[in-house]
């Protein structure tokens, strides 16, 4: 049997509007819709960029924080997914992942 890593609930709010990650999402999945994400900001703060005062730097530096990101989340994507496929548990396990019989 094989399992996946899952997300944990994870709270977060913005401009007084509150929202929250499910918990039991696999990991690469989610981490392929925040790289879509990522890319979402990137392109918008490219349009940002293009239409910056050239003294503008905040815009810059703030896409280029966020291609780090996308870089880093790109990184770890496909040994989170090949550690969901190969990942044996035990079911009934009282702790999760305590127990791995093969």
């Amino acid at each position: 049997m094989t399992t996946s890593l899952v997300t944990s609930m994870q709270r977060f709010s913005t401009s007084g509007v509150s929202y929250q990650v499910e918990a039991g999402t696999s990991c690469s999945v989610a981490l392929v819709a925040a790289g879509t994400i990522l890319s979402g900001v990137n392109i918008l703060l490219g349009s940002l960029i293009d239409e910056a005062d050239e003294q503008s730097c905040q815009p810059f530096a703030i896409r280029t924080l966020t291609m780090q990101v996308e870089a880093l989340i790109d990184s770890v994507e496909a040994p989170i997914r090949g550690a969901e496929d190969r990942a044996p548990q035990n079911p009934t396990s009282p702790v999760r992942g305590a127990e791995v019989h093969q």
